[in-house]
């Protein structure tokens, strides 16, 4: 397991923070740019052995499942929840009160494992394992 390099890390917090602040404005067009922000952070943090590696089996069919079971929240909530309830939930989710505090979480942990990572690869020790990669 590899540690993150600094300039790697960077790219990589800049990009999920950009996705957060994203996350604040209204407006719909930014529906696509959002996702594309944290999936571009993660990949940014991979080196590049880590991209060129083959997929397990089991963890294609996990990411399948979680892409099944997202896509069918997604379909009930359209089918079955009135359109006011989902307005809510989205300024729920737009709102400064969700989405600073879960920003700040969100950077609180990845600076907290990368240090550890980065510790641990100059003591010689085993890296613990990157819960965000």
């Amino acid at each position: 397991m590899q540690t993150v390099s600094r300039s790697r890390f960077i790219a990589s917090l800049t990009l999920f923070s950009v996705g957060w602040l994203l996350m604040l404005l209204q407006n719909p067009l930014l529906g696509l740019v959002i996702p594309a922000c944290f999936t571009l952070a993660f990949v940014v943090r991979l080196s590049p052995a880590e991209r060129q590696r083959q997929i397990p089996p089991r963890e294609l069919l996990l990411m399948g499942a979680f892409l099944l079971a997202f896509v069918l929240v997604m379909v009930a909530a359209k089918v079955w929840m009135p359109e006011a309830t989902n307005e809510r939930i989205e300024a729920v989710l737009r709102s400064p009160w969700f989405v600073i505090p879960t920003w700040i979480a969100s950077v609180s942990l990845i600076l907290f494992v990368w240090k550890k990572r980065q510790r641990a690869a100059l003591n010689g020790e085993q890296a613990v394992p990157d819960p965000l990669s």
